[in-house]
């Protein structure tokens, strides 16, 4: 990784400050509505005008990814956000700042975000040997990780103390210098051979076909989209039910559960980049332990009562969780030709974050009606399943990082 160093320190300095950003933007805009609406409702629309805008935005970065650069993909995503933000302090400054500017804010800064991230992930595998996808990817988002745990430690107070006008600059400043950092990228782009005319959804269609032509690919993907309607009760809004009406604990407690939750996502990270050789021999047989070992997790978890105890499943379950997540994208980005990467993580994306709406929404409704526990071993069955699946399937039993069956390729 010697040659590649300068580019991936590049994109890991981007993403920290495009990371940083984006929890200052989050917690601004969150911490705004519910003190101007006092509605738990009103700052759950923001989560799901999000999600809304990561889909749209989804369906429009399979096209745009194929034809331009994605290192100015990346480039333009942030000097784009920067220029909103930009745009409503300037605004704010003269019409005052309302909710529904804050909602409309929140849909366009996640429409553009969502082309920053499919185009990162194809980009890797242009400044980094596919011998060290692994390593790469598993410090990668255990940084990330790192500057999401302390980002929102930290975001809070720097919110409380300058207030929304002066944070709208900051804001800004991080978008901005993520993509300076971005403009500096030396990488090489492959441009696939298509037909640069076709609508938005035949694109995202072209994206599917990839995917579901390559049975290891399709197999994760299958895995990872009934692995959403679980993966919910993992989501700060489920725990801090549990916490309350499960364990009777504090919120503080509940805090306690998400750092070490993110804590486990670190240590998972860095795990996969200090074993990334047994990642890639193993492949396959790390995923069906990881899957095994959250169901296990989970069961315990959904069936404790205990707050300490809830702490420490809560850091156990995000170590398996991340290192599946490392082996999974190295898998697309060794398995994927690389003229199509951008579309196929693209299309990808749109199709988990689609289940991942209807999850909530379905998740949710379950933890009104039969309580948020037997939510989390419906979530524990739900993993054992996808694991027996998983054990059950030659393909995904005996798939390893050492062949390489691309994604794409023409016949």
């Amino acid at each position: 990784m010697k040659k590649s160093n300068q580019n991936f320190l590049l994109i890991l300095v981007s993403q920290i400050f495009n990371t940083f950003a984006s929890i200052l933007f989050n917690v601004a805009i969150i911490s705004y509505v519910y003190e101007t609406t006092s509605s738990v409702a009103g700052s759950t629309l923001v989560l799901v005008i999000s999600t809304f805008a990561t889909i749209v935005g989804g369906f429009m970065a399979g096209n745009v990814l194929d034809k331009i650069q994605h290192k100015k993909v990346m480039f333009l995503s942030d000097v784009f956000c920067s220029i909103t933000i930009l745009g409503l302090a300037i605004t704010v400054s003269y019409i005052g700042l309302n909710v529904y500017l804050i909602y409309i804010t929140t849909f366009i800064i996640n429409l553009i975000s969502s082309f920053f991230l499919p185009a990162r992930s194809a980009i890797v595998p242009s400044i980094v040997n596919k011998i060290d996808l692994v390593r790469a990817n598993g410090l990668l988002v255990s940084t990330i990780q790192i500057v999401l745990t302390a980002g929102w430690v930290i975001a809070v107070p720097i919110v409380s103390i300058f207030g929304m006008p002066l944070i709208i600059y900051i804001i800004c400043l991080g978008y901005l210098f993520s993509g300076l950092l971005i403009k500096y990228l030396n990488v090489k782009h492959n441009v696939a051979i298509e037909d640069s005319k076709s609508s938005f959804f035949l694109q995202f269609i072209k994206g599917v076909t990839p995917i579901w032509n390559n049975k290891v690919v399709r197999s994760i993907t299958i895995m990872d989209a009934h692995e959403t309607f679980a993966n919910i009760i993992w989501v700060p809004t489920f725990l801090l039910s549990f916490t309350i009406e499960i364990l009777n604990s504090s919120e503080e407690w509940w805090g306690f559960q998400g750092a070490a939750y993110f804590s486990g996502l670190i240590i998972g990270g860095f795990l996969s980049a200090k074993y990334s050789d047994k990642l890639r021999s193993l492949g396959g047989k790390v995923l069906i332990f990881s899957s095994f070992s959250v169901a296990f997790i989970t069961f315990a978890y959904g069936l404790n009562s205990i707050a300490i105890l809830a702490v420490v499943f809560s850091l156990l379950v995000g170590m398996p969780h991340q290192m599946r997540n490392v082996l999974q994208e190295s898998l697309i980005q060794e398995h994927t030709n690389q003229a199509v990467l951008g579309r196929v993580f693209a299309a990808r994306r749109v199709i988990l974050q689609m289940f991942y709406a209807l999850a909530l929404i379905l998740g949710s409704l379950l933890a009104d009606k039969i309580g948020v526990a037997q939510v989390f071993i419906i979530g524990g069955v739900i993993y054992t399943l996808i694991a027996i699946y998983a054990i059950s399937s030659p393909t995904v039993r005996k798939f390893n990082l050492t062949k390489i069956d691309k994604v794409g390729d023409k016949d």
